[in-house]
């Protein structure tokens, strides 16, 4: 077997590692997201922010 052959056969195998890696980030991102948007929606600060954000 020549280094041309084995070729093809690496970059497929990197490739699913791509994709893997690409669909791990993608899931912690939104968890990250959908986590600090349950928070927003849960926690109230006790005073108007209106007169900080005009």
């Amino acid at each position: 077997m020549t280094s041309r052959e084995s070729a093809p056969r690496a970059s497929t195998g990197m490739l699913g590692k791509l994709k893997w890696m690409v669909g791990l980030r993608l899931l912690l991102a939104s968890a990250l997201l959908g986590s600090a948007v349950v928070l927003d929606l849960h926690e109230r600060l006790p005073f108007p922010t209106s007169p900080l954000y005009g």
